[in-house]
Parts: C-alpha cells; structure tokens; sequence
C-alpha cells in the first residue's frame, strides 16, 4: 500500500536532544490530527484517513506521521486516487496557514475574481491570492484552534520554529515554516462576556515576553490560556518564570470568559511559588499566597 509520509518539526534549546516534552508534544498532535480530520471530513468524506506516528528524528524534533490510506477496493486507481486526495487535505491546510500569517491577525479586504479565487488585501495593503473556500474557511474560523494549539509550544528561548513537510511518491514535497516571531498570527481570539473575582490559583506558566509582561499558562485541567501581567513587581514575574518554568506556582489573577464560560485569559496580579523560597524577597512577604 503506498503511503503519505507527513513531518513535523519542531526547533530550539528545548528540542536539540530529539525529545519534547508530552505537554509540547500532546497539543501538537492534536492539532495537526484535529485539522486534518475536519478537511476530510469535509473534502474527501468518502475516504477513511488514518494518521499514524511512526518514529522520531533527533538534532530538533521531528514527529513522522503515516497515512495508511484505506480504500474500499484494492484497485491501484483507487489507491492513487486516495493518495491524491490525502496530499490535497494537506495542500489545504498549508493555504489555511498561509492565509492565516497574510492577514496576521489585522483587518482586511477580500475582493473577488473569476472563478474559484479571491484576492485578499491584508492591513498594510499587500494583495495575495487564495481559494475561495480556503477564504470561507478562513472566514468561519474552521482549523483555527488547530493551528493554535501547533504554534503553542513556539516560546522564546525554548522552541523557535514549526515545520510542516509533506512527501508522497510523484508529488511535490509540501512545506510550510511558522516562526516564532509569527506566532500571534495564529492565536485564537475571542468574545469576553464575563470575568471571575481576584482570586489566587495554581498555574503553570509556559511562556514570557519580557517586552510585554504577557505570555501564556496552563490551568489546573491543562487548557492553555494567554495572560498579561498587571500587577507593579514584573521583575518578580521574570524571576518565578526563571525559577519554576513548567512548575506550578501561585497566581493571584481575574479569569475572563467567553459566553461558553470558557477561560480566554487570565489577568495576573501577583505570582509566586507554591513552597516559599528560603529567604523570601520583600515582594513575597506581604502576604499568604491564599
């Protein structure tokens, strides 16, 4: 049976020993399958598409995922049609990708042409072409969650970049590279409705921007959520990031929600380990962590 050999890599201090951490590796994962089950399901519904992994690559990481594609004859023809099939759903979600960082999050214009096609005027005037059911795609924000949760573990100073690689037998090899400067192009936003009381809870924080005291954490069910810091100590903020990366530590923060009732972001007040430090600086002696 002939096979779509897909590659995900991932590059940066964090990954040069060829292994990941399952809290990267998991949102990754579900992403991509997550992305490529929507497109089949709705490009190709006929085809039964099963990913698989298949190994790791060392010197960054490297997932190699298999599609045993499964036909419902043994037919060569039906077998190669199944392999066309499969390469398009990722040319598709590689289009999606590229329209995601045109647009990079902005307003924009969408002016039609003949046919399937439509041209896409981002915020700062540059004109691309993309089909027009990627744009509806797009438009109804079908694989944004998907790719959010591929860009999740890009962090600075830990993972830099994501590669997506598509190779099949008497096809083009498919690639598409998402930097780590480009990661807010593909962060999910949305609708706040209501927010909680200041409260202190137990997180992870997975990542920092120094410039803007924001980055993003994990909550106690492991949804990952952006947070910007509010509170008057940011460097007490770098200095338990430094400390307890991927550890958990206290927040005292206001939680806000979508109409789901579902956590978008987190406001952080104050932060701090959940065992004190030995000699406890003046900024984490005030008071109890709750």
């Amino acid at each position: 049976m002939e096979q779509i050999r897909v590659s995900l890599k991932y590059e940066g201090p964090d990954v040069e020993s060829g292994e990941m951490s399952l809290e990267d590796l998991v949102p990754i994962l579900q992403g991509f399958s997550s992305a490529y089950r929507k497109l089949a399901g709705k490009y190709s519904p006929s085809l039964t598409h099963d990913l698989k992994i298949t190994g790791f690559q060392t010197g960054s990481v490297e997932i190699i995922l298999l599609d045993a594609i499964q036909t419902l004859t043994e037919h060569p023809e039906e077998t190669a049609k199944a392999i066309e099939y499969s390469y398009e759903l990722v040319r598709k979600f590689k289009e999606f990708i590229q329209l995601k960082r045109h647009t990079k999050g902005k307003p924009h214009t969408k002016r039609a042409k003949q046919g399937s096609k439509v041209d896409v005027e981002n915020a700062d005037g540059e004109i691309d072409t993309f089909s027009l059911e990627i744009y509806e795609d797009f438009k109804n924000h079908f694989l944004d969650n998907d790719v959010d949760n591929m860009v999740s573990p890009l962090v600075e100073g830990h993972i830099h970049a994501a590669t997506i690689r598509v190779y099949a037998k008497q096809k083009d090899d498919l690639y598409e590279r998402i930097e780590l400067q480009e990661r807010d192009f593909f962060i999910c936003s949305t609708t706040e409705t209501t927010s909680t009381k200041e409260a202190w809870i137990e997180v992870q924080i997975n990542s920092l921007t120094q410039s803007t005291n924001n980055g993003f954490l994990y909550l106690g069910d492991r949804t990952r959520v952006p947070y910007r810091y509010k509170g008057d100590n940011p460097e007490n903020l770098c200095r338990v990031f430094g400390a307890h990366y991927r550890q958990s530590v206290h927040a005292k923060c206001v939680a806000h929600m979508d109409e789901n009732l579902k956590i978008t972001k987190v406001d952080i007040y104050d932060i701090r380990p959940i065992q004190p430090d030995l000699f406890p600086g003046p900024e984490t002696e005030d008071e109890d962590a709750g």
